[in-house]
């Protein structure tokens, strides 16, 4: 069967080579956290977190910290390194989401190399609606295109986000693949209308237009341009 020339239109916002994700302004980890959610009820079609994960670096500081997780979450899951630094990890369900984020609103001050001492780690895939239907729009599945993965863990028709949640240091990082065959003034409208609902601002960079190869076997990407 014949592929279809499916092209589409993506926004990596940030690169690992740009910071690997954007800043956030708010503080607050909880109001954070509705912001982010907000976008998520308006402009797609969530419904839950696919993984919540809380982590705490083990230092003489955090002790109790540790010990106070483990009191509400149970034992942590696994270890892992980070820099010279050892850091639990307690992998969270979806009805913990509210409880943890209240307990990652702790004031601490950084580690070196600016790593919070507690922060908790949200991930979530999604589909891109229609405003006026609340209908999906189309062509957002990885299978219309080939599965391609142009980095790890992220696919083209599929979009996610991760945010990383810990008083004052609060960043995002999106992967958002928007259906459309080029850039035009529809996708444009489109685009403002998602901007509205950010807690960032989408960067003029970032942006790349997929299209299939001559060989109808994958996918390469230029960058473009978009100003919303």
């Amino acid at each position: 069967m014949k592929l279809p020339d499916r092209s589409i239109i993506t926004y990596d916002g940030l690169p690992i080579k740009a910071g690997g994700a954007h800043r956030l302004r708010l503080k607050d980890p909880l109001a954070t956290w509705d912001y982010i959610e907000s976008f998520l009820i308006n402009c797609t079609n969530y419904s839950f977190p696919e993984t919540i994960c809380l982590q705490i670096i083990k230092t003489s500081e955090s002790n109790s910290l540790i010990a106070n997780a483990e009191d509400i979450f149970g034992k942590f899951e696994s270890i892992r390194t980070i820099g010279d630094y050892k850091a639990y990890c307690w992998p969270l369900a979806k009805s913990d989401i509210e409880q943890s984020i209240k307990f990652v609103n702790l004031k601490y001050e950084p580690l070196p190399h600016d790593i919070p001492l507690i922060n908790l780690g949200i991930f979530v895939r999604f589909k891109f609606i229609n405003f006026q239907t609340r209908e999906i729009l189309n062509h957002q599945n990885r299978e219309e295109y080939l599965n391609f993965q142009p980095y790890y863990n992220r696919y083209l028709g599929e979009s996610s986000l991760y945010t990383t949640l810990s008083y004052g240091r609060n960043s995002l990082n999106v992967f958002f693949n928007f259906p459309f065959e080029q850039v035009n003034q529809i996708m444009l409208d489109y685009l403002n209308q998602i901007q509205k609902c950010l807690p960032f601002q989408f960067s003029k960079q970032h942006w790349k237009h997929w299209k299939l190869n001559k060989e109808r076997t994958s996918y390469y990407g230029r960058k473009i341009a978009v100003i919303t």
